[in-house]
């Protein structure tokens, strides 16, 4: 690049930068930017007025030059605001802004020509200072914006990036086997949520599955939450024991974590030839069994993952038969809340899987469920990411 070229360029982005910032913002946004750019031009028009005022009121203008003066002064404020909208006047940047200084000069030196004339002295002086006022203050405030904007920009990049990753680690599941059926999926309440679920076939006559939820609902949480669904699959390759893999998560957890994060964690190992199950609880909302003859809170007492390394975490086993359902779940539905600020609770969530037909898929139960987490909900937002699996056995 030669000197007279970079001199060029930064002759350009000096006059033209400034609105590059709302070149590539949705269109709301650039409407809102146009209008910013339009209402600082409105206040020099103001400042031009009253510094004209007394020759107006001397009547030192004829009406047809200040309308030639305003035409040519909104012309200038077009050029400046147009490049927003119309890529094309962007490729040409140093024809735009000759374009748009001399229609500033025809109109200032139409305007301010009987003004400058006269013998007001102090009015001039202020018009000036109010106009360079102006134009520092917009050009300093366009650069902060444009940081801003930059920056928001990477933040936005980088949270589609975390998107990606967790969508990419927690895919709904939808499985039909033989011997059972699966089907789960997670609703963030903000862009990164930090509850995860799986379901893994380990053998003919093994199933185990896991759902947790870690605290927060940034990236962080997105984090950790891969970091222990990832850690949970390891474990499995080497070990079936729950309470084994519970604590080799808790170490997991705490090596990884932020200071005051902490993960609760359920997780159970469906064995087909011996017809039962064992289970795990830390910290997490009870696992739900639905069977033939009622319907059982699968409850055991300990504390959350990465709380401390000194936990034991002890199983327990339950007897299962065909037709079995286990609903596994995250706080996120028992805290849903409605207008009236009553919680959807664990009793409104058995009151609704005792009237589920025992014929039905995991799929229906699960959407029977959503729909009435929603029902009660209405419009209200939510305020912690819900999670839902439910499988069933055959």
């Amino acid at each position: 690049m030669s000197r007279l070229q970079y001199i060029y360029r930064k002759f350009i982005n000096s006059l033209f930068g400034d609105v590059e910032v709302f070149y590539g913002l949705p269109f709301r946004w650039r409407i809102r930017g146009a209008l910013a750019i339009g209402f600082l031009y409105l206040a020099i028009v103001v400042i031009v007025f009253l510094t004209l005022y007394p020759a107006q009121s001397a009547e030192s203008y004829s009406v047809n030059s200040i309308v030639i003066g305003y035409i040519f002064l909104f012309i200038g404020v077009s050029g400046a605001i147009l490049p927003i909208f119309i890529p094309l006047l962007r490729s040409y940047p140093g024809w735009v802004i000759l374009a748009t200084i001399a229609c500033f000069i025809i109109a200032f030196n139409i305007i301010l020509d009987p003004a400058l004339q006269s013998d007001n002295k102090a009015t001039h002086y202020a018009f000036f200072i109010g106009l360079l006022a102006i134009t520092f203050g917009a050009r300093l405030y366009a650069r902060v914006i444009r940081e801003v904007v930059f920056e928001k920009a990477q933040i936005d990049t980088e949270i589609k990036l975390a998107q990606k990753i967790q969508s990419d680690l927690l895919p709904p599941i939808d499985i039909d086997e033989d011997r059972f059926q699966a089907f789960g999926k997670t609703v963030n309440a903000q862009e990164v949520g930090g509850d995860f679920f799986d379901v893994i076939k380990l053998q003919e006559e093994k199933v185990a599955f896991c759902i947790g939820d870690v605290s927060g609902h940034n990236i962080a949480a997105g984090l950790i939450m891969g970091i222990v669904k990832s850690a949970f699959r390891t474990e499995l390759r080497y070990n079936d024991n729950v309470s084994s893999i519970a604590a080799s998560l808790n170490k997991t957890v705490i090596e990884q974590r932020s200071r005051g994060m902490f993960v609760s964690f359920a997780a159970g190992i469906i064995d087909f030839n011996l017809n039962n199950v064992e289970f795990v609880n830390a910290g997490h909302p009870p696992l739900i069994h639905l069977h033939s003859t009622g319907i059982d809170e699968l409850r055991l007492d300990s504390a959350a993952l990465g709380l401390s390394g000194e936990l034991h975490f002890k199983s327990a086993k339950r007897n299962i038969t065909s037709g079995d359902v286990f609903v596994c779940y995250s706080d996120g539905i028992l805290e849903t809340r409605n207008r009236k600020g009553d919680e959807f609770g664990s009793q409104r969530l058995i009151d609704r899987l005792r009237y589920t037909p025992p014929t039905s898929s995991s799929q229906e139960i699960y959407n029977n469920i959503f729909r009435g987490v929603e029902s009660f909900s209405g419009t209200m937002s939510r305020i912690d990411d819900v999670t839902l699996m439910i499988i069933r056995v055959y």
